[in-house]
C-alpha cells in the first residue's frame, strides 16, 4: 500500500519554495540565492554570508545531537512540562545555536531551556562581556539586615555604565548561601542591560533560580538602594569591591592524567572515527587549549555526552 502523502504546512515544509507555496506566495529562487550570498550575518567565526550562516546552523544541530546536547535539552524541558513536544525542543536548539554562533555562548553552560525559551545563565553575559573586550569591570554595593541581602551591581563597558539590585534571604538551605545569590543575580541583571544578546520573550521578571532545569519564581528585588546611604542604616555598605578585567588567564591545575576522567575521555574519543573533529569540539565548548585543561566536571559532562547516544 502507498504511503498517505502528507499535507504541507509552514511547519513541516523542508525547502523555502515549498514554505512560500503555503503562504500563496512566490519566489524567483534564483534570486533568492543571489540575496542569501549578499545579506552578511556577524558571527563568532567573522562576517559570512546567509547561505554559510545556515550551513553553520545546520552543523551545530548536528553536533548538538551527536554530543548528546539535543538530549540533555529535551530531558530539561520534559521536567519542567511534561507535555512539551519536538517542536518546541527544535525551535529551543536553533536558538541555541544561534547564541552560540553569533556570541560563543555554549548550551547548558551558558545557555538553559526555562519555559519553553533559552534563558542565558549569568555566567554567560560575564563569557560574553569578557569577550567582547568591552567589559572594563564590575563592582558592588552590599547590605546585610537580619539575615537578607541586598546587593547592587554596577557594571562598567566602553558604551556607559549600567547596574542591577537584587535581594535574597534565608531559605533554611545551609548549602545556599543569601549573600552570594543576591551577587549572582544583581551581576546578570547588570550584564543583560549593558549586553543585551538573550531572547526577545525570555521573561522579563528574571528566572533565575535553575536548578538542573527547574524553575522557582524569584523574590521582589528594592528597587533603589538610596536609603542603605542613610545614617540609621543599621548595617553600613561595604567598601566597594570592583573585580578588574583583564586578558590574563587562570592557571589551570590539572591532576596526573593516569587518574582523572580526562584520561577517561582520551580513551573514549581516539576510539571514534572523528577523534580529531571532537577534540576540537570539546575543546571549544570548554575554552581550554588542551584535554588536560579540563576540569573532573568538564570531562565528566563530555563523556556523557559521547556515551548518552552510544
Amino acid at each position: 500500500m502507498a504511503e498517505e502523502k502528507k499535507d504541507i504546512t509552514i511547519w513541516n515544509a523542508k525547502t523555502i519554495d515549498e514554505f512560500l507555496g503555503v503562504l500563496g506566495e512566490k519566489i524567483d529562487l534564483e534570486a533568492f540565492g543571489e540575496a542569501k550570498k549578499k545579506l552578511v550575518i556577524p558571527t563568532m567565526y567573522g562576517d559570512v554570508a546567509l547561505s554559510t550562516y545556515d550551513a553553520l546552523v545546520a552543523t551545530k544541530l548536528f553536533q548538538y545531537f551527536q554530543y548528546g546536547v539535543a538530549y540533555r535539552v529535551g530531558k530539561m524541558m520534559k521536567s519542567q512540562d511534561a507535555n512539551i513536544d519536538v517542536n518546541d525542543t527544535k525551535i529551543v536548539l536553533l536558538e541555541m545555536a544561534r547564541l552560540e554562533i553569533e556570541y560563543g555562548l555554549r548550551p547548558i553552560t551558558h545557555v538553559l531551556p526555562v519555559g519553553g525559551s533559552t534563558y542565558i545563565k549569568a555566567d554567560g553575559y560575564l563569557f560574553y562581556g569578557k569577550r567582547s573586550g568591552k567589559l572594563r569591570g564590575l563592582k558592588y554595593e552590599e547590605h546585610e539586615e537580619k539575615g537578607v541581602w541586598t546587593t547592587k551591581c554596577v557594571v562598567e563597558t566602553t558604551d556607559g555604565v549600567y547596574d542591577g539590585i537584587a535581594t535574597e534571604s534565608p531559605n533554611g538551605n545551609r548549602m545556599s548561601d543569601p549573600r552570594e545569590k543576591a551577587r549572582t543575580k544583581s551581576m546578570r541583571r547588570a550584564l543583560r542591560k549593558a549586553f543585551p544578546i538573550g531572547a526577545s520573550d525570555e521573561p522579563l521578571t528574571d528566572i533565575e533560580e535553575i536548578e538542573n532545569g527547574h524553575v522557582e519564581p524569584v523574590k521582589n528585588s528594592i528597587s533603589d538602594l538610596n536609603h542603605l546611604n542613610s545614617e540609621k542604616s543599621k548595617t553600613p555598605i561595604s567598601d566597594l569591591s570592583e573585580l578588574k578585567i583583564s586578558d590574563k588567564k587562570e592557571e589551570v591545575k590539572t591532576d596526573d592524567l593516569t587518574t582523572t576522567k580526562v584520561k577517561e575521555l582520551s580513551q573514549i574519543i581516539d576510539k571514534m572515527e572523528n577523534k580529531a573533529l571532537l577534540t576540537h569540539d570539546i575543546k571549544f565548548r570548554y575554552g581550554v587549549k588542551s584535554l588536560s585543561m579540563l576540569t573532573e566536571q568538564q570531562a565528566q559532562e563530555a563523556i556523557e555526552s559521547l556515551t548518552v547516544n552510544a
